[in-house]
């Protein structure tokens, strides 16, 4: 297993664009703005599941490996620039290589196709800032996390949640779209940074939010942290997201967002879900933290209004 580190110095983290973290890692070239995104309009629905059954060592001993730098903090996590070939090439991943989801994504060169891949194999920028946002507090509200149970929505490699389990979380539960990128990445990249000491409840969900709400109803799950990076790129998920968070956030809990400014050829953006989630009158929205390099970035607290049946 061979590592690569590539760390910034606190220097460059400060003063860090589009381009510092290399969100070019991914799949796909992307556009002059950063994303490549087909859009599908026949898409198929895909019903929320708990994923249990990940990647062997055997399989994981073929990952080149990233290190990563987050203040005094360093993540191991797999190089996705280097997964394609491997899933394509390496017999050993002769199982998703079957996969259509997969595969179609890769045939395209696509950071996004709607509907079918959503990105998790791509390193996004906004994942950088969130996990970032939770090191520094760059606005002085910290934000506490031992003990605490999380759930990162939309995780792909799952940076911002694979902290939380290096910093005293009680519980730590990882969505994507994709089966497969928790397969291959979110799970790798957990286990990679977990020590036996640490005592983390992490568990890994797949599909639509649309049925992830009452999968998690069911299970009466509530969370006192939850964290999204890069998921509002389209304003047609915004109901789904939404009813995530109302159903999925203890009543005196935290909902933290990044994401930017706007997206190219989706609609998505921080103005229009900000007002959406006012419109709903469910939830507040602060933009506590901007980033103006490259495309403008922010980051989002929502908490339940006073109004809200389960503010406390």
């Amino acid at each position: 297993m061979s590592f690569l580190f590539n760390f910034a110095s606190d220097e460059d983290a400060s003063e860090r664009g589009t381009d510092s973290f290399n969100p070019n890692i991914g799949l796909g070239e992307g556009n002059s703005d950063g994303e490549t995104i087909h859009k599908k309009t026949d898409t198929t629905f895909s019903e929320a599941k708990e994923v249990t059954d990940f990647c062997d060592d055997e399989l994981i001993s073929k990952f080149e490996l990233l290190g990563v730098e987050f203040g005094q903090n360093c993540l191991k996590i797999v190089d996705t620039s280097k997964l394609g070939d491997l899933i394509l090439k390496d017999e050993k991943f002769k199982s998703f290589a079957n996969s259509e989801n997969l595969v179609a994504a890769l045939s395209a060169s696509s950071d996004l196709v709607a509907g079918v891949y959503e990105g998790g194999l791509k390193m996004w920028e906004c994942g950088d800032d969130l996990t970032h946002f939770l090191i520094s507090h760059p606005v002085g509200q910290a934000i506490e996390l031992k003990g605490k149970s999380i759930l990162e929505l939309g995780c792909g490699a799952g940076l911002p949640g694979v902290y939380c389990c290096t910093r005293g979380a009680q519980a730590v539960h990882f969505q994507d779209f994709n089966e497969e990128v928790l397969q291959l990445v979110t799970h790798t990249n957990a286990t990679l940074n977990i020590i036996e000491t640490e005592e983390v409840n992490c568990r890994y969900f797949s599909g639509d939010w649309s049925s992830l709400s009452q999968l998690l109803q069911q299970e009466k799950q509530i969370y006192d942290v939850i964290l999204t990076a890069e998921t509002i790129y389209s304003s047609e998920n915004y109901p789904s997201l939404h009813d995530v968070f109302s159903t999925s956030l203890s009543s005196n809990g935290i909902i933290v967002v990044a994401a930017k400014v706007y997206y190219f050829g989706v609609g998505g953006g921080t103005d229009g879900f900000i007002e959406y989630v006012e419109s709903r009158k469910r939830f507040t929205a602060e933009i506590v933290h901007t980033i103006k390099t490259g495309v403008p970035r922010k980051i989002i607290i929502l908490r339940r209004q006073e109004s809200d049946p389960l503010y406390r």
